[in-house]
């Protein structure tokens, strides 16, 4: 909502020149714009269920859903050593699952979905800038424009029945000033990922975005690690290591490649 608000008002300050996501435009970047709004969503709940190093684990299965798209999508097969990292990450993952004493089945259910539509938007992405020849830039202003108007509509239905909207607007009236800060910070983060991501996916391909993201999951173990709520068992720090290494391992190979 905020990257779609600054780009209209751009836009008809006639500081920006964009197309209006009409015509032959408007299904590639709304399949795009949903997929997007979806996945995190998704992510959202599922971190809700799951303690953080386990949610970074069982993020690294991305790659695999990535693997399928790209195959599904562009025909692209990986090799053989992409394929055996991969399986050592989910290795990793299994393992980091069954010394998990906060185990939640809908958690991990809903990280899968969340991996499922991650691998959907970042084919969609590449799939709509190569189909339209559109600009990274263009792809982000565009893909938030027409996902403010759905993430409203899924506002309005949650707010309607419980009155969530007025609540949470009372309850950021009352905070001290670091949480509206932290609210702002969290908000240009989500922005400066959201065009990164499609910066990366532009410049090579899907399956080497997500690639990338192995450097934000190793460091988002580690901090997981403090995080409150956290209860580590000696299989689930094994299954962890096993993972991490994968995962380097695995962007490794994406940058030889």
């Amino acid at each position: 909502l905020f990257l779609s608000s600054v780009v209209l008002i751009l836009r008809l300050a006639g500081v920006i020149s964009i197309p209006l996501p009409v015509g032959r435009l408007f299904w590639p970047v709304a399949a795009t714009a949903i997929a997007m709004v979806m996945n995190v969503l998704c992510g959202l709940f599922a971190l809700s269920l799951v303690n953080i190093p386990l949610f970074s684990a069982f993020r690294r299965f991305t790659v695999v859903f990535t693997m399928a798209s790209e195959f599904l999508i562009e025909g692209k097969i990986p090799s053989r050593r992409l394929l055996t990292i991969v399986c050592v990450m989910a290795m990793g993952s299994f393992l980091s699952a069954i010394g998990d004493l906060t185990f939640s089945l809908t958690g991990y259910f809903l990280v899968f979905i969340n991996n499922a539509l991650t691998a959907s938007y970042l084919a969609s992405s590449k799939r709509t800038m190569t189909m339209l020849d559109l600009p990274a830039a263009t792809l982000s202003s565009l893909t938030a424009l027409l996902a403010a108007p759905f993430v409203c509509t899924l506002c309005l239905a949650v707010d309607v029945p419980r009155g969530v909207i007025p609540t949470a607007f009372h309850r950021l009236a009352e905070a001290p000033i670091a949480f509206p800060a932290t609210l702002l910070g969290s908000i240009a983060v989500a922005v400066l990922v959201h065009v990164a991501t499609n910066l990366s996916t532009e410049a090579a391909d899907a399956l080497t975005t997500t690639a990338a993201s192995q450097v934000k999951n190793v460091a988002q173990v580690g901090l997981g690690m403090l995080s409150w709520g956290y209860k580590a068992t000696p299989v689930n720090m094994v299954g962890l290591a096993v993972a991490v290494v994968g995962q380097v391992a695995f962007g490794f190979e994406k940058y030889e490649e």
